[in-house]
């Protein structure tokens, strides 16, 4: 049977915090319902507290496996640099258009086809795998592709601020990445979007034109 009970002090405090559990998935909506209520047993309180606990210590450990396999996998490189923690990316809410979406979530988890990582199908060291389209000896990596690449200038400049690219540098393309606001996130999914094609066609128009 329930009893009627004066909240203590921590049954407050932990009310009051019910919703922050909520919103962040730490216990089931159902339990902070339970908590809520008037009417509350002390087993109830009791599971509450337990379920809450041993959901934080699989919070602790989901987060460490997620941090060992980032630091453990080479290929993720941009990918370390601009997720440091577990939370919801702003970029996602920013941005509409799926298209765009997909773009810019490639681009940060090096879902792509650039040398860098092409490379590795070939057994080529890191230190060597070129970009295949501009020919000076650059290595074909994220920071190439989106602020370094020559023959992407006009794009640049018509996409992408010059704040970015008068001064090309890692730092400056995770900070263009972590970028909220909508306007600079969109156009460097368009930037991204058209610097693949021409990059897909300077390749194609080579290995099938160039070589015949």
């Amino acid at each position: 049977m329930n009893h009627l009970l004066i909240l203590t002090p921590f049954q407050q405090h932990f009310g009051q915090v019910s919703g922050i559990f909520q919103s962040t998935y730490l216990i089931h909506p159902q339990l902070i319902i339970q908590f809520n209520i008037v009417y509350v047993t002390r087993y109830r309180c009791k599971c509450i507290i337990n379920t809450f606990r041993q959901r934080l210590l699989d919070i602790c450990n989901c987060v460490q496996e997620w941090n060992n396999n980032v630091v453990s996998k080479d290929v993720v490189t941009l990918y370390k640099e601009l997720k440091l923690s577990i939370e919801f990316e702003p970029y996602l809410d920013k941005l509409f258009s799926i298209n765009s979406i997909i773009c810019i979530t490639k681009l940060r988890l090096c879902a792509h086809n650039l040398r860098i990582h092409t490379g590795r199908y070939e057994h080529l060291d890191n230190n060597v795998r070129y970009c295949q389209v501009c020919k000076i000896h650059e290595i074909e990596d994220d920071f190439h592709f989106v602020l370094n690449f020559p023959l992407y200038t006009n794009l640049l400049k018509h996409y992408i601020k010059q704040f970015y690219t008068n001064r090309p540098s890692m730092y400056n393309l995770t900070e263009l990445l972590n970028n909220q606001k909508k306007s600079e996130l969109c156009m460097l999914s368009k930037h991204v979007t058209e610097a693949v094609k021409l990059r897909n066609s300077i390749i194609y128009w080579y290995n099938h034109v160039v070589l015949i």
